[in-house]
This record gives C-alpha cells, sequence and structure tokens, in this order.
C-alpha cells in the first residue's frame, strides 16, 4: 500500500516537473517518509495514550538520530518495518529494568557501545553507504551513542528524570537492530 502510494505520488512529481529519469528516486524517498511517518505517528499516539508523552519524544529523538548514522536492521517490507518499531517501542519498559541498577546499565551500556563501535554503521541493499561516508557515520553513531550513554548513567545515579528511561530503552533497541543487521549480512 504505502509503496503503491508512493509511486502514484511520484508518478504525479514526474509530470508536473517534467523528470521522467528521477521517478524511482521519488518513489523511494516517498516510501521511506510515508513509512517514517505512520511509524512515528504510531508511537507517538500509543506514547499518548499511556501518558508518557515525553518519554516517548526522548525514545524517538534518541532513536531517529543514532539510527540515522548507525543503520541497522531493515525489514522485509513497509507493514513489517512499522510492526517490529511499534513492538518495539511497547516492549521498551521491559528493557529498562535493565536500567534500574548502575551495575546492570553499565554492563547493558558497555555491551551496547560495544556493539555500536564494532559494527555501524550497519548499510542496507536498497541504500548501500558509500566508503567516502563511511567513517563520518560511524563517528557520528559512536558519539550519540556515548553521549546518551553518559546521560543515562548519571540519571541513574542521580535519578532526575524518569522520562530519560526513553532515552535507555532507544539505546537498547539501536544496539539489537545494529547487531541483527550486522549479523544478518
Amino acid at each position: 500500500m504505502i509503496k503503491r502510494i508512493s509511486m502514484l505520488l511520484a508518478q504525479k512529481i514526474v509530470l508536473e516537473n517534467n523528470e521522467k529519469d528521477n521517478e524511482d528516486i521519488y518513489a523511494y524517498g516517498l516510501e521511506i517518509i510515508i513509512n517514517s511517518l505512520i511509524s512515528i505517528i504510531s508511537v507517538l499516539a500509543i506514547g499518548i495514550l499511556q501518558h508518557n508523552f515525553w518519554y516517548t519524544v526522548i525514545y524517538l529523538t534518541t532513536y531517529c538520530s543514532i539510527r540515522l548514522y548507525a543503520g541497522g536492521y531493515h525489514a522485509k517490507n513497509n507493514f513489517y518495518c512499522i510492526l517490529i518499531f511499534v513492538l518495539a517501542y511497547m516492549c521498551s519498559p521491559i528493557w529498562n529494568v535493565l536500567y534500574c541498577k548502575f551495575v546492570t546499565a553499565f554492563i547493558t551500556l558497555c555491551i551496547i557501545n560495544l556493539v555500536v563501535i564494532s559494527w555501524t554503521p550497519v548499510d542496507s541493499l536498497q541504500n548501500p553507504i558509500l566508503d567516502s561516508e563511511r567513517l563520518l557515520l560511524k563517528k557520528k553513531a559512536i558519539g550519540l551513542t556515548v553521549i546518551v550513554s553518559v546521560l543515562i548513567l548519571c540519571n541513574v545515579i542521580l535519578r532526575f528524570s524518569s522520562h530519560i528511561s526513553g532515552a535507555s530503552a532507544a539505546l537498547t533497541y539501536i544496539g539489537i537492530v545494529v547487531a541483527v543487521g550486522k549479523l544478518k549480512d
């Protein structure tokens, strides 16, 4: 369905701008945008219904900003992509158990940071990463992961906000999608 809508929109753009050569590029870009919007709006709606708006905003901000550079597993179609994303969010309270104590939080974050340092960026068949971009993406993924990890550890120690657990859950999910993406590769 998303693919079909993307193709129809791309055809309309091509007709209006007389750029037939770029139709596939437009369709792919629109497919990603529509898929992302559905995923984000679905998770935000769940967060609002659960009275976890700020937790959800922090979860999405952390996940989207790091995933952009880290890459990771890609589902075989849009339906599974949205389903996995929403289910991962719904499982986030379970993952946050790992961050209740400093020792388990520290060990979990060390594992996630090792995964990110060792395996990012993980590219996809549809959108391979150019060698010239690989190092920059890796540095950005590692930098963001380390910054978020430090904030999470500070929160575990100081307990300044329960909303930061959204970042913990998102970082855990990043570790999983990077590891699965690399192992599946």
